[in-house]
């Protein structure tokens, strides 16, 4: 019963809502001053004319060595043959002169580039010059041979 009523309050909502900017009340200022949607499509970065993601080449290697992306080098990435998981060993080293948080990502992809997989490694209160090696484990099944990409760093100094 307390369900049905609340639907009809909302209704009733709506309805009034819609009165109001059609015969000119306060709202319909606010509905008409409103951004128009384009009719453009929107085009995804980094995608090819068909909207397909471009395929990039895997690799160690940070994009931006004096950011967060820099502190980071994968050391070990391979596939567990039991659970045929993926997992990405990391060595973290805190560039900067304060305690700092390191969440990075890490991207699996195989030998044609494309993604199969990602995960995450993190660290705490690493001090300045202080260094870290993590794992970010992988869940899901993968069969053969794949390359890690470091796709993000965040760092979070204290």
């Amino acid at each position: 019963m307390v369900v049905l009523l609340l639907i009809a309050a909302g209704v009733v909502g709506v309805m009034a809502v819609n009165d109001a900017t059609k015969d000119g009340g306060p709202l319909a200022d606010a509905t008409a001053s409103a951004p128009a949607q384009s009719d453009e499509p929107y085009d995804e970065p980094n995608q090819d004319a068909e909207g397909t993601p471009a395929a990039e080449e895997p690799t160690d290697e940070p994009s931006d060595a004096s950011g967060p992306e820099g502190d980071v080098k994968i050391t070990q990435c391979e596939v567990d043959s039991l659970t045929t998981w993926a997992s990405a060993e990391v060595t973290i080293t805190n560039s900067t002169e304060q305690t700092a948080s390191y969440v990075v990502s890490v991207e699996f992809v195989d030998s044609s580039g494309k993604r199969v997989g990602d995960a995450l490694a993190a660290t705490e209160n690493l001090a300045p010059g202080q260094e870290a090696e993590e794992t970010a484990q992988g869940l899901d099944t993968i069969k053969g041979k794949i390359d890690c990409k470091v796709t993000e760093v965040t760092r979070y100094e204290q």
